[in-house]
Parts: structure tokens; sequence; C-alpha cells
């Protein structure tokens, strides 16, 4: 028969190894059923012997719970490590999407400052070509000092009809010096020659030619026109060729 020392001893470490095993288990998350089995006499050795074949089962059973635990553990690591590598790749694919994004944004950024620049350039283009419209329809009216000088040259040149001799030479240079002062002002007489041109000639009269090329070619000036700029404010009146092959 053993000894009560060696019995003590030996109930002691199957009570220890079952509460170990309790302890590894709770820490794992799996839930344990563990009875501690003690023998009515352990000091019987038919008692004794089947306290620790039931604390043996028990802590077999703990056993494979454990392993089929750390095995899921195992399982578990390796998927979050899948996990962790498949973050850390979706991470780069974001920064390169975001990368993707800025890049897009300053694209667009650019494209719609040139659209602005374009569309400033159309209104600045559209207000020029309407300015040009205006200044085709609507008369430009000089300066009140200017319109005087114009109609003083007007009848300048109904006093020329009857003038001679030094009479007309003065009537000339004066008529010649009013059109300098106008045209100094930016008003610019039209007295022009040649062809006929309906932009800037008025016809007030016409004269029969037998000389086919001087036909709508101006004789005769009757009024002087003029001009600001561009934008002629009166026609020049005239006389002019009509060829008689035309009648």
């Amino acid at each position: 028969m053993l000894s009560n020392f060696i019995i003590n001893r030996i109930c002691e470490k199957i009570k220890d190894c079952l509460n170990e095993s309790s302890n590894i288990c709770k820490n794992l998350g799996v839930q344990s059923f563990i009875e501690i089995h003690t023998p009515k006499n352990i000091f019987e050795n038919r008692f004794l012997l089947k306290f620790i074949e039931k604390n043996l089962e028990q802590l077999n059973n703990q056993i494979v719970i454990i392993n089929d635990s750390v095995k899921s553990l195992i399982i578990k690591q390796k998927e979050f490590e899948e996990l962790k590598i498949k973050y850390s790749e979706l991470n780069k694919e974001n920064s390169k999407f975001k990368n993707d994004i800025n890049l897009l944004k300053d694209e667009l950024s650019k494209t719609k400052i040139k659209l602005e620049e374009l569309q400033n350039k159309q209104k600045h283009e559209e207000l020029k070509i309407n300015k040009l419209e205006i200044k085709k329809d609507v008369k430009i009216k000089p300066e009140p000092l200017a319109n005087d000088l114009i109609r003083l040259r007007d009848h300048l040149l109904v006093f020329k009809i009857n003038a001679e001799g030094d009479a007309l030479k003065v009537i000339n240079s004066i008529y010649k010096e009013q059109g300098k002062i106008l045209k100094a002002n930016g008003v610019e007489p039209i007295e022009d020659n040649g062809l006929f041109n309906p932009d800037k000639h008025t016809i007030i009269e016409t004269k029969q030619t037998s000389d086919i090329s001087l036909n709508d070619n101006i004789f005769d000036t009757v009024r002087p026109g003029y001009r600001m700029g561009n934008v002629v404010i009166r026609n020049q009146e005239v006389i002019i060729y009509v060829s008689d092959s035309n009648n």
C-alpha cells in the first residue's frame, strides 16, 4: 500500500493539472466542465485508482479541447495575417486611387481655367463684333465745332459757284484750311475720285458718256462726305458717269 504522503502528492498534482487546464480553456475562450472527483477513501488503492482514472479522463478531454482550440487559433491567425496583407494591398490601391483623383482634379482645374479663358476671349470678340455692328448701324455725331465747320464748308461750296479771281482763291484757301482743321479733330473729308462706292457715296445726278471705261466713275462732287475713323458719318454726294450703252 502507498504511503499517505505519496497519495496526497498524486491527488494534488492531478488537481493542479485539472485547474491549469481549466484556466487555459478560460483564456482560450472555451467552456470547461470540470468536476474534480475526490475518492471517499483515498487511502484505499481501489478508490485511489478510480479517482485517478476519472480525473485523468477529464484531463485528457481538456487536452483535446485545448488542442482543437489552438488549431482553431492558428487558422484564425493565418486568416488574420492574410487579411492584414489584403488590407495593406487595399491601402496601396487606395493611395494610388487618391493620387489618380488628385491628378484628375488638377487636370480638371487646368481645363476649367482654359475654358474660362476661352469664354472670356469669346466674350471679348463678341464685344468687338457688337461694337463694329453698332458703328455700322449708328451714325456717329461729330463735335459741335466740327458740325459748324462742315456747314461752313457747305456754304463756301455755294459761294464758289459764282466766285471769280481773287475771291475764288480766298474761298478755296479757306475751304482747304477748314478741311485740315476737321482732319486734325478726327473728322476726315471724303472727296474721292474714281469708281462709285455705295458705302460712302450718294448719287445726286448722272452724266452721260460714250466712254464705257468711265461708267460708274465720279464726274464731280456736289458735297464732300466725312468719316470719323472707319465710320462714315456723311456720304459724299456725287455726279457719276453713265455710259450711253446702259440706256
